[in-house]
Order: C-alpha cells, then sequence, then structure tokens
C-alpha cells in the first residue's frame, strides 16, 4: 500500500460455511445446495492531511463467485 493510505478493514466472507460438494449419506443429498461465494469488505483511509483535515475514508464491498457451478 502506499505511504499515504491505511487499510483499516479487511475481512472475508466465505459462503456456505461447509464444503457444498461434500455428500451427506444419511441426507442422501449434499450439505449445502448453493453456489461458493466469497464476499470481500475493505475500509481504507487516507493518511494525507490537507489543511482543511477531513478525514477521507472509502468503503469497498464485492461478492465473487465461479462463472461455471457444476458438481
Amino acid at each position: 500500500t502506499p505511504e499515504d493510505l491505511s487499510i483499516e478493514r479487511l475481512v472475508f466472507y466465505i459462503s456456505p460455511p461447509k464444503d457444498p460438494f461434500t455428500w451427506n449419506d444419511s441426507l442422501v443429498d449434499y450439505n449445502y445446495d448453493s453456489q461458493p461465494m466469497v464476499t470481500i469488505v475493505m475500509q481504507s483511509q487516507s493518511l494525507y492531511q490537507e489543511a482543511d483535515l477531513t478525514e477521507r475514508t472509502a468503503d469497498l464491498q464485492t461478492t465473487v463467485t465461479t462463472r461455471k457451478y457444476v458438481r
């Protein structure tokens, strides 16, 4: 990261909580019937101080998954 930028928060949320490709014999089905995805949350703050001392932050969030979901 640049010297005048601080990453205040970086979190990864993984869904579903368990492997959806694992077969469950007692259910005679897969544990989860949803496509795996990761949500990334990031908050950054500018450390560059201007005369007005305004705090500059950026909140970013995105979710990614594969294009093709095949079991």
